[in-house]
């Protein structure tokens, strides 16, 4: 007889499972949960124990809401979807668990993708039929919630970006089949950042408060709602060398040198093609060189003029261009929160970034890449999915919300004051 028991578990014991997981990632660790905790939320790692062992797990928490509590489980459970007997165990013991803890309602957002799609929308892959995750949680009495199309600040994305990474760890050169993979737009505004001097660093702590400034410009010119300062702090604190803040920065002195550098390098040959159309007035390979680099060299002293402009505007000889954390687990490296200064987004600085922790993931034979939120909106509006696209991958949709009332006349009350306050 199979024996299951429901239990909290240690730091270990919930790591030790869960990064082996194929639908893990950052916010399904012990250093999630530490840093949920720093916040004051009441937080458990749970996990289901078959004959001994761990099939099951997931990071809980519970917050106060009107006429009870609310369980979460966002991003979670891990489990495999496939083995029915271990979903009715799990799901069964954490509605007795949800009641015991006096929750009005189970609130369940699975990390698992549903379907994916071409960048285009078109469909490639449903999962449903695989998992039956959509079936086995309406059996068990879950509600699942619309999947809605655009942005949310409040919880994981439903539609997200993602490239595996899997073939190119196991190419005889990893980083040159890295760069293949990219699709034209990734390859060319790539080529452009080595062009203008793009530099990256790493942060530390007392970066943080510059990073804030960064991230809280993007939020005002894009009009969301930005972290806090304190929560990026948390985040560094709890994540440790897993946690990866960045800056593109860009050194206007350098990018002045090598413009000025490839400006006489051209206005040299051109001497020397002029000296030679003076002998031969009618040599058209020479009159077209000659053309085609002093139109080269035009944009070079262009590009010159304008950084000047720039330096002096900024009185700098260094900018922050852009920055962003990436949070790294052994089964995906996650692009998460970034910002970029608008008047310099010209320099492309994201591109060299988004490279340059690839090549990390590939190094640390990570087997996925999160580029993370999309709206999921495929008219082309969608600027942040064109960015991301560049890079190869395909769009997933995530299942959403599941919701399970445990105590269903409370949560009845509960929606239809909501309902009257208009929330």
């Amino acid at each position: 007889m199979t024996d299951y028991k429901f239990l909290e578990l240690d730091a270990q014991t919930f790591d030790e499972f869960a990064l082996t997981q194929p639908a893990g990632n950052f916010t399904l660790t012990s250093d999630y949960a530490q840093m949920l905790a720093k916040r004051n939320w009441d937080v458990q790692m749970m996990g289901l124990y078959e004959n001994g062992q761990v099939v099951a797990a997931a990071l809980v928490t519970t917050l106060p809401v009107r006429f009870g509590k609310l369980m979460q489980l966002d991003g979670g459970p891990l489990l495999d979807f496939t083995n029915h007997a271990i979903v009715t165990a799990f799901f069964n013991e954490l509605k007795k668990y949800a009641q015991a803890k006096g929750a009005l309602y189970v609130s369940v957002m699975p990390n698992n993708v549903w379907e994916t799609y071409n960048v285009d929308g078109t469909l490639q892959e449903d999962y449903e039929s695989e998992q039956q995750l959509l079936a086995q949680l309406t059996e068990l009495g879950y509600q699942h919630q619309p999947v809605a199309k655009g942005w949310s600040t409040s919880s994981a994305p439903i539609w997200q970006f993602a490239k595996d990474l899997q073939m190119i760890n196991q190419a005889e050169n990893p980083l040159t089949e890295l760069q293949k993979s990219y699709e034209k737009d990734g390859k060319y505004y790539l080529k452009k950042t080595v062009q203008f001097g793009i530099t990256l660093r790493r942060l530390g702590h007392d970066d943080l408060p510059a990073f804030k400034q960064l991230t809280q410009h993007t939020a005002d010119r894009l009009n969301y709602e930005d972290k806090s300062l304190d929560f990026y702090e948390r985040l560094m604190d709890s994540f440790g060398d897993h946690a990866h803040f960045y800056f593109v920065e860009m050194d206007f002195a350098a990018f002045i040198n090598g413009q000025v550098k490839k400006r006489d390098e051209l206005a040299q040959r051109i001497e020397q093609l002029a000296q030679r159309l003076e002998n031969n007035p009618n040599n058209k390979k020479a009159a077209n060189q000659k053309r085609e680099f002093t139109d080269q060299m035009q944009q070079h002293v262009k590009r010159i003029a304008e950084v000047e402009l720039i330096q002096a505007k900024a009185e700098a000889n260094k900018v922050i261009v852009a920055g962003a954390v990436f949070l790294e687990t052994p089964n995906e490296l996650t692009y998460l929160y970034s910002g970029t200064y608008d008047e310099y987004k010209q320099y492309y600085g994201p591109y060299a970034l988004q490279n340059h922790m690839m090549e990390l993931a590939v190094k640390h034979r990570i087997p996925r890449y999160n580029f993370y939120g999309i709206s999921g909106i495929f008219d082309g509006s969608d600027g942040v999915l064109n960015f991301k696209a560049g890079f190869g991958g395909v769009v997933e949709k995530k299942y959403g919300q599941f919701i399970l009332p445990t105590s269903p006349l409370k949560y009845s009350l509960y929606k239809g004051i909501k309902r009257l306050l208009g929330r």
